[in-house]
């Protein structure tokens, strides 16, 4: 369907249509745009100049002018240059004015507003940004944005301005937006005159990829978006923007959002919604107290009824911290006794061989036995060559773990042996285990007997003799990468045995100082008088005293 809008009316229109037996039509969010003043509409009608003759006249006045364009209607206004010109005669694609003569205290240099949009121009390159500068050419735009099709026929560096002036629809606040695929300014004057601009927003860098909407995580080097300015409505303020491009380019394109408005994301579609990234910074301090011990012998430290250790008065600053780090610590106990144990790692120490890698040691949750545990390991274990031929799996069978979160059932397993051909294989095996039943809020010990249900029936080490070792290299862990826990689980008390084993936790475990957990503890001095520095998760407020008894 194709419509044709008859009449000289100036302004936003809007438009709908009645279908016989079926209705009046119902607007798209899609189709709406927003006027100066914040009026929503579907097109614009609006004076357009195609010509002014002539192009020069007497400075005393006098001069007839006659400028053709389209949609002129009464009441009318024209300047020449900023001199008033009068007007005589209005039809819808003429107007006929005289003008006035030019007083000593105006300015004729001084750029005048002209048709409706901005004045888009173009260089080959930087080095002058003038209309005698190499490859200039111009063209006027009715939107804040580069003409795609006007950049088609750029060099491969080019430079473009576009400058005009903004007036103000209302008095409100405004915040002014650039956006480029290149370096990029924008200058604002706080009045009509270019001289007085200053530079309000920049891309030092660019925009990587060309967005269709102004919301953006923007880098900290980019300074997209001007501060707000108050501006007067009806009054005119100079606009500029320089864009440094490179062919084939999307050029650059500027937005003016306007505060205090009625509009929202539910009205239209193309109110766009700025985004905040908000970054805070905190002090992280321990909280320290003072032991003083006085007497001779044997003294204990407890706080809240908890299980006290003797300590002697002539101990070290380590002794101390020592003792109230087994304070502090969930004790456990391993059974049976008997289990010939491989490898052992409650994550309690650093750089422990063929242990998961230490970056993932955590201090902030509650660990299943001692003060910490390991967070989302890839490694279950890695052996390191000195060792390698000590993890025979035909021997130690079990590998076993306390685990809690949301974790696969699946393990990559790295080996080798010597096949019946006694040559030298490695091979990469999967196998799964059963977590049916657990609870992944809390701590959870389990066992798996690899050689048994995995390894020994697995197809790819169908060459493998009786009675042959198989080493392990390396076993891998898998995260599941849920929404709702981004993959998050825990690992504590990593086990490689005989058999399979259990690892109960020690009754009474040890109280919390505060409820919270300790990251660190720190002891320096010497008896009779100790600083204990305790370093709390999450920034916890301050701990309960230390008794000595």
């Amino acid at each position: 369907m194709q419509c044709r809008v008859e009449g000289n009316h100036i302004g936003s229109h809007n438009v709908s249509f009645s279908v016989f037996n079926k209705g009046k039509s119902v607007i798209d969010k899609d189709a709406w745009l927003i006027s100066a003043k914040q009026e929503l509409f579907l097109y614009q009608t609006h004076s357009e100049i195609a010509s002014v003759f002539p192009v020069a006249g007497s400075l005393a006045g006098g001069t007839d002018l006659t400028i053709t364009g389209d949609f002129f209607e009464e009441p009318v206004q024209v300047t020449a240059a900023g001199v008033p010109c009068k007007v005589k005669r209005v039809s819808p694609r003429q107007i006929i004015c005289t003008t006035e003569a030019v007083g000593r205290s105006r300015m004729l240099g001084a750029s005048q507003p002209g048709n409706r949009g901005l004045l888009f121009e173009v260089w080959d390159d930087a080095s002058d940004l003038t209309e005698a500068g190499p490859g200039y050419r111009w063209q006027f735009v009715p939107n804040a944005q580069s003409p795609v099709r006007f950049l088609s026929a750029a060099k491969q560096s080019f430079s473009s301005r576009l400058r005009g002036f903004f007036v103000a629809p209302q008095t409100n606040n405004y915040t002014f937006w650039i956006q480029a695929d290149g370096p990029a300014s924008l200058y604002l004057s706080s009045s009509q005159d270019p001289q007085h601009k200053v530079r309000i927003a920049s891309l030092p860098s660019g925009n990587l990829e060309w967005s269709g909407k102004w919301v953006k995580n923007w880098s900290e080097s980019w300074q997209p978006k001007s501060q707000k300015f108050e501006l007067t409505a009806g009054l005119r303020y100079y606009l500029e923007a320089l864009h440094h491009g490179k062919a084939p380019s999307n050029g650059m394109r500027v937005g003016v959002q306007i505060h205090n408005t009625w509009l929202n994301p539910q009205v239209v579609n193309n109110y766009y919604t700025e985004r905040h990234e908000i970054r805070a910074h905190a002090l992280y301090l321990p909280d320290v107290q003072m032991l003083t011990v006085s007497g001779t012998g044997w003294f204990s430290i407890s706080w809240s009824n908890a299980p006290r250790r003797m300590i002697h008065t002539n101990s070290t600053a380590l002794q101390v911290q020592t003792a109230i780090e087994e304070l502090l610590s969930v004790g456990c106990d391993i059974e049976p006794t008997s289990a010939k144990i491989l490898f052992h790692d409650g994550f309690e120490k650093e750089g422990t061989e063929n242990s998961v890698t230490t970056e993932h040691v955590v201090y902030g949750t509650e660990p299943f036995c001692g003060r910490f545990s390991a967070r989302s390991p890839s490694q279950l274990v890695k052996a390191t060559p000195s060792s390698l031929l000590r993890y025979d799996l035909t021997e130690y069978t079990h590998v076993c773990f306390a685990h809690k979160g949301h974790m696969s059932n699946i393990l990559h397993i790295s080996v080798s042996y010597t096949n019946i051909s006694l040559s030298s294989m490695e091979r990469n095996l999967t196998c799964q285990w059963d977590f049916n039943g657990t609870d992944p809020t809390s701590w959870t010990f389990s066992c798996t007997d690899l050689w048994t249900g995995c390894v020994s029936r697995s197809v790819p080490l169908q060459d493998l003799p009786i009675n042959t070792p198989v080493f392990v290299h390396q076993i891998d862990l898998l995260s599941i990468q849920q929404k709702e826990t981004a993959g998050l689980f825990y690992l504590d008390e990593v086990i490689i045995t005989d058999r399979a084993v259990t690892v109960s936790q020690r009754d009474p475990k040890p109280r919390r100082l505060g409820g919270q957990i300790i990251e660190a503890v720190t002891v320096v001095g010497s008896s009779p008088t100790y600083n204990v520095s305790w370093l709390v998760s999450g920034c916890g407020a301050s701990l309960s005293l230390l008794s000595l008894r």
